[in-house]
């Protein structure tokens, strides 16, 4: 008959053993994928050692020739997936349909093949992905939670697949190649581009789900071919390069977006303020921006060439207050309503061609001209907001073609110009001081 004190030794060394048992199973684990067959994620057997990665483990797939099938829905710490030589057929780990969900790196070797083609793919904060990831391939194809793709990361947004991220989060610090497919967001949804996102496709960033997703851009957005729709609101630093023939469209379905300072608008092609409210701060860059409709509100300064105007009779507001930089050109173009009303100024120090559409302003409005204004219109600068706007010259105003009438009153020290056949008509309460001069063999 064992003593007292030999049962309660006996049950204090398997409590131990379980204790040091438990405490190392929860001890992250590197886990060898064995099975040179292929076979199915969730049998231990195929596995070194014998047991299924969990939330904490590396599964390490390295072997050549193999494909790993998800049959279950696993949490798992870690992937390496593929070696970087003797690749034999490849290294493929298939989604089937299942949920991936990371707390760790993703990496993809050389000769791994990840696609996200059905399923799902979900991280938590410290999920990274490096390597070459598809996504696309199946009807849908869902990203969740939170991915960083990393420096060394290429994601390939591919197939007429929708794209979906409902309240996903995805950091892009490496390289996005969009060719195929809408990318779909709601509310939470959030893609920061701090890398390369290059587009070769006719899609939209879109709020399929709902309000409010954001695509926010530091890194450099790369229309090559297309025509792109941000149906997304979002905060800019970054630049967005449009190729020639392609188009960059925000506003789309009533989206605003913020250009903060450092943004940049570059490319023989078209970035589009498409109809809704937009926000430039700082100092804006642009050799391609168009503005034909919404409201545009400025505390900025611009460099490079902006058109201001669309469609025939539709309001483009500008408001707030915007510099022309020395080597900025604003182009007023088309029948469309110019307007600035509520204390909005303008300052030219660059140059303005004018070539279509009414400038209307009211109680607050100034425009302020140190540079050159070109008139090539016959139009008007009025005060169709209320009383008191006003345009002052201490530069050059040339009407080349047309007649300008000023409905509005201002102080002069400049130059008015009208060339043959052109008139520029003057306000009564205009003051004309020192240093103004009227010249051209035209009327002023």
């Amino acid at each position: 008959m064992k003593t007292l004190g030999a049962i309660f030794l006996q049950v204090a060394t398997v409590a131990v053993a379980f204790f040091f048992a438990a405490s190392f199973r929860t001890e992250a684990a590197s886990i060898t994928w064995t099975n040179t067959a292929s076979g199915s994620w969730s049998v231990p057997a195929n596995w070194n050692p014998n047991q299924v990665p969990g939330a904490s483990d590396t599964a390490v797939i390295t072997n050549g020739s193999v494909t790993v099938t998800l049959d279950i829905g696993p949490t798992v710490g870690g992937i390496v997936l593929g070696a970087n030589a003797n690749c034999g057929g490849g290294t493929t780990l298939l989604m089937n349909g299942q949920t991936l969900t990371l707390n760790g790196p993703l990496v993809v070797g050389s000769c791994g093949q990840f696609a996200v083609d059905t399923g799902t793919l979900s991280g938590t904060a410290n999920a990274t992905l490096s390597g070459v990831i598809a996504w696309g391939g199946g009807f849908e194809s869902f990203l969740a939670g939170t991915l960083t793709l990393a420096t060394n990361g290429t994601l390939n947004i591919l197939a007429e697949t929708y794209h979906d991220m409902p309240a996903g989060i995805l950091t892009n610090n490496g390289t996005v190649l969009w060719t195929g497919g809408q990318v779909r967001g709601g509310p939470g949804t959030l893609i920061q581009n701090n890398g390369l996102w290059i587009a070769q496709v006719t899609n939209t960033i879109s709020s399929a789900f709902g309000i409010a997703p954001a695509f926010n851009n530091s890194g450099t957005f790369d229309v090559q071919i297309g025509s792109v729709d941000f149906a997304v609101g979002g905060v800019s630093t970054g630049a967005f390069h449009v190729a020639a023939g392609a188009t960059c469209n925000f506003g789309t379905f009533g989206h605003d977006y913020n250009f903060n300072n450092g943004t940049a608008f570059t490319g023989a092609g078209t970035n589009r303020l498409n109809g809704y409210t937009y926000t430039l701060n700082g100092t804006i860059t642009s050799q391609n921006l168009e503005f034909p409709a919404g409201t545009l509100s400025a505390n900025a300064t611009l460099s490079g060439v902006m058109g201001w105007g669309g469609g025939v009779g539709v309001q483009a507001t500008l408001a707030g207050t915007l510099t022309l930089a020395t080597n900025g050109t604003l182009n007023i173009t088309a029948e469309t309503y110019h307007d600035m009303p509520g204390g909005c100024i303008l300052t030219n120090n660059g140059t303005v061609l004018w070539t279509g559409g009414p400038v209307r302003g009211g109680p607050g409005t100034l425009i302020q001209n140190n540079g050159l204004w070109i008139a090539q219109v016959t139009n008007t600068i009025n005060s169709a907001f209320g009383p008191t706007p006003a345009f002052n010259n201490s530069g050059t105003f040339d009407v080349q073609a047309g007649t300008i009438d000023f409905s509005i009153a201002g102080t002069n020290t400049g130059t008015f110009h009208a060339a043959a056949g052109a008139t520029c008509n003057f306000n009564c309460s205009d003051k004309f001081n020192s240093g103004t001069a009227l010249t051209g063999v035209g009327s002023n």
